[in-house]
Order: structure tokens, then C-alpha cells, then sequence
């Protein structure tokens, strides 16, 4: 998924989703409504609150906000809450194309691709001999969590081809926070064939994990440890990871496209099938990543030309 501006999902209405920072959108796209995919877990109350709060101040200025979660808990507390939204996956965004299997050599015996902040608890990969480990954009990582510091490291930002041949030179990936949102990087290790090791998480990281794509250890770096080898030993195969992550994938496709189509017609657009929004959507290279538009690039209103209704 891209962050820093936002997919221009539909034409009159205008409907515009993002994740992350939400940016003041030009003259020529404001939006009708926006839907909101969360960074973070939202399961608690005052959290949930907060965003009540941020719809009720949208509509005043005459945007619908939507709220789309990531987690089962987290849709519970929307419904109690009263938050304008549904339970989509962020991970509809991700470009299945880039991120498959290629039959790569393994280098490493686990990849953790997590920024440099302590949440992301680094220093659980300790024991890992081979560990390759992908930061934001790049960095000094030994400074940072010295447990880590015989990983090998990207210095320079990876692009996402680049990142999907690292995971294909992984026998599995890590994921270690106990909090955060769905994190995208572990579902695109999934993609790309490669299993899990994972600790106990809100966020809604587990929703596309299952008992042969993944294992789930406590927070302890032995534990970890263990998992890795246990992965580098009996590898499942990365067709079959791949294959059953895609049919998890398509239920949140489907409903999402159900929801905007919906959208669409209720703020008084053309009538349009959700299977036409698929067609739309995930039916051509690229997928939603072709809508995006880019907030350094605002001032192109062009751009227009290339995500509009088909």
C-alpha cells in the first residue's frame, strides 16, 4: 500500500481512500467521502472515540469519513462506538505481482523487514545466525538495537521488487511486535511463499495467518529461534502459502467493492455492480496501486485522466 496522498477510487461522487496521514486534498479532488484504513490497532474505546469524534467534525465540512479495520476486536468497538465503517483489510492495496514466489536461493534463515523503533522489538531475533534484517530507509542498525547487530542490513531505502527478492532468500519471516496495525510486511512474505514466525499481536496481522503458514511462539528469543529452524527444516510450499493467502484476500476484496459500490450510488452516482468495481480495482495490472495519486503531485490535476470511472 502506498502512503502520502490517496486513491482516487471513483469520479462523481469523488471517492478518495489513504492510510496514515491524511492530506488536505486540491480544488480539483475533493472528496465527497473518504475512506480511512487504520495505521494502528484501534480496540480500545477512547481510541474508537476519538475517531467517532473526527467523523462528526468531517461532516460538518461536508466529507463522509469511513473507518476500515483490521481485526475482529477492532470491529466490535466500531460497532459500539457508532463509527461510520467496515472490517476490510488494508492488504487489498498490496500489488500481488511484485510480491510472489521466484524460487530464489536461501541466504537467510529469517527476514524481519520492521523500522527502528523499539515497538518493533528487535532484539527478539537475537539468536537468529542468518538474519537479514529491512529497515524504512535504511540506517545504522547496529547503533540502534546492538542484540541485531551481526544481521546484515539494508543502508539505502529498498524499493518493493528489491524487497520481494529478500523475502524470497528468506526460509521465513518474523513478526515481533506485540501491537501495531496489520503490518503490511508480513503479508507480503505470505505472497511471496514465504511462512511466519510470529508473537501474540493486536493489530490484525493474524487475519490471513493459519496453522501452515505460520507459527505462532511466545516472546522470547529461544522460542523464536526454535520456530526459524523449524521453518528451514520442513519449508511449506510457497505456491500453497501464496494460493490460500490470495483466497483470504479476495473475501476482503469482495466486501470492500460491495461497500463502495454501495457509496457510489447512495451520494448519487451511477448505478454500479460491486463485480464492476472488482473488474475495476483488481482486474488489471497493477491493481489500486494504478489510482493512486501522490501528494507531491497535487498540482497535476492531469492526473485525473488515468484513474477515472471506466
Amino acid at each position: 500500500m502506498n502512503f502520502f496522498g490517496y486513491y482516487v477510487l471513483n469520479l462523481e461522487p469523488t471517492v478518495l481512500a489513504f492510510i496514515g496521514t491524511r492530506h488536505p486534498a486540491p480544488d480539483w479532488l475533493t472528496p465527497t467521502a473518504v475512506i480511512e484504513h487504520v495505521p494502528w490497532w484501534h480496540g480500545r474505546p477512547w481510541t474508537m472515540l476519538n475517531r467517532k469524534v473526527q467523523q462528526v467534525t468531517l461532516s460538518l465540512k461536508g466529507v463522509e469519513h469511513h473507518l476500515m479495520v483490521h481485526a475482529p476486536d477492532e470491529e466490535r468497538m466500531r460497532k459500539l462506538c457508532g463509527v461510520r465503517g467496515a472490517f476490510i483489510s488494508q492488504n487489498i492495496y498490496v500489488n500481488s505481482d511484485v510480491y510472489r514466489p521466484l524460487g530464489l536461493q536461501k541466504d537467510f534463515d529469517a527476514i524481519y523487514v520492521a523500522q527502528m523503533k523499539p515497538f518493533k522489538r528487535h532484539h527478539l531475533a537475537a539468536r537468529i545466525k542468518r538474519l537479514y534484517i529491512a529497515t524504512a530507509w535504511g540506517g545504522d542498525l547496529p547503533s540502534f538495537c546492538r542484540q541485531v547487530s551481526h544481521a546484515t542490513f539494508n543502508e539505502t531505502r529498498l524499493d518493493k521488487s528489491e524487497l520481494a527478492h529478500m523475502y524470497n532468500r528468506s526460509h521465513c519471516s518474523l513478526a515481533l511486535s506485540a501491537v501495531e496495525g496489520a503490518m503490511l510486511t508480513s503479508y507480503e512474505s505470505l505472497l511471496c511463499g514465504i511462512p511466519v514466525v510470529t508473537t501474540a499481536s493486536h493489530g490484525g496481522r493474524d487475519e490471513f495467518f493459519d496453522g501452515s503458514n505460520s507459527i505462532l511462539v511466545k516472546a522470547d528469543e529461544n522460542a523464536i529461534c526454535e520456530a526459524v529452524e523449524c521453518f528451514k527444516q520442513h519449508s511449506p510450499d510457497p505456491e500453497t502459502i501464496r494460493a490460500g493467502t490470495l483466497a483470504r484476500t479476495e473475501v476482503h476484496r469482495r466486501r470492500f467493492c460491495a461497500y463502495v459500490a454501495d457509496l457510489i450510488v447512495r451520494h448519487g452516482g451511477s448505478r454500479i455492480t460491486a463485480e464492476r468495481l472488482y473488474q475495476r480495482y483488481f482486474g488489471t495490472p497493477g491493481g489500486l496501486g494504478a489510482r493512486f495519486i501522490w501528494a507531491d503531485t497535487f498540482d497535476k490535476p492531469e492526473q485525473l485522466g488515468r484513474v477515472g470511472n471506466d
